[in-house]
């Protein structure tokens, strides 16, 4: 296999993004619309995932964010949100990496006069940095006919290292908060507008596939201590799709204490022909953790012996949201 099959094989595959199985723990990744889109002065959270371990070299992806309403009109039920991004992985043994810092800035109102019901349309930009090490792969010619030999030239012609790109998406989100215990949203989002070059071999033609987000949840009580959240998440980018369901059991301890809210979380998820998700974590007062694992079932599983990736993720929210009596239904940032 020569170079030109290997960058143009890795050109492909630069097009298609790695994201995260806990999706609604990493909000402002997934939809833009989502910046700001909460009680409290400001959150941040931070993602990380080591996948296909078993396989090649893992997939490393980590990403940090901030966000915060920077604008909040009581009286005209509406608001500004703002939030920063900075997204980042390493693949392979070619060390292939994406780095993507952006900012996303969102518009949230309430269409009902107590603020139970919202919608907000939220807009992401920001610069991509790619980049590769040619000198850690090996290629046909450095094989003398008995073994590896990395002294043989590889008489290939390296062009592109690195190169970068301005990227641009934006997505709308809804919620509604039925009862202080209930509420349901959902979104959609749509990156990669501009359909940036995608290419190591100068090669115009390969351009970046548009990404789709479109998910959905709710919270649902059940019982005075235990929640129950289902979750959905569509993608699709170019001639790749997936779904994602499934559902989270949240065993709450002191539901209605700022001090003492304490909460154990566990779920299964499936993703389509791909994986068994488990996830678990808890709430701590104003700190969200969760830890998840991939168990991969597709056909790729005699590589890699049931083993996909392990994901954890931490929420952390501050703010000043006063605990109103149980009559009252909180509105979703207000």
């Amino acid at each position: 296999m020569g170079l030109v099959t290997i960058l143009l094989l890795s050109d492909l595959l630069s097009g298609q993004d790695l994201h995260y199985s806990q999706f609604m723990s990493s909000p402002v990744y997934l939809n833009p619309g989502t910046a700001g889109f909460f009680r409290g002065k400001y959150r941040v959270a931070l993602n990380g995932k080591n996948q296909w371990q078993a396989v090649s070299k893992p997939y490393q992806t980590i990403s940090v964010a901030f966000d915060m309403p920077a604008l909040q009109r009581r009286f005209q039920r509406d608001a500004i949100g703002v939030g920063v991004i900075v997204h980042a992985d390493i693949a392979g043994d070619s060390k292939f990496s994406t780095t993507s810092p952006a900012l996303a800035i969102s518009y949230m109102r309430s269409i009902d006069h107590y603020g139970r019901h919202m919608v907000s349309l939220g807009v992401h930009a920001g610069w991509v940095f790619r980049s590769i090490n040619y000198d850690a792969l090996t290629f046909p010619n450095q094989y003398n006919g008995y073994n590896y030999n990395p002294d043989l030239p590889n008489q290939e012609t390296f062009q592109l290292r690195n190169y970068s790109y301005f990227d641009i998406g934006m997505g709308g989100h809804w919620a509604y908060q039925i009862s202080r215990e209930r509420n349901v949203y959902a979104g959609i989002a749509a990156y990669h507008l501009l359909r940036p070059k995608q290419s190591f071999m100068g090669d115009n033609s390969i351009k970046l596939d548009m990404k789709w987000n479109i998910y959905a949840g709710a919270q649902l009580d059940v019982s005075q201590t235990v929640d129950l959240l289902p979750q959905l998440l569509i993608m699709k980018q170019g001639q790749y799709h997936e779904l994602l369901l499934g559902v989270m059991a949240k065993y709450i301890q002191n539901r209605y204490s700022k001090t003492e809210y304490t909460a154990l979380n566990v779920g299964l998820f499936y993703r389509n022909r791909d994986a068994m998700v488990f996830m678990t974590g808890f709430d701590y007062k104003k700190f969200t953790f969760g830890l998840s694992y991939d168990m991969n079932v597709s056909t790729l599983k005699p590589a890699s012996t049931y083993r996909g990736g392990i994901e954890f993720s931490l929420l952390y929210t501050y703010g000043n949201y006063k605990q109103k009596r149980k009559r009252e239904i909180p509105c979703p940032i207000f």
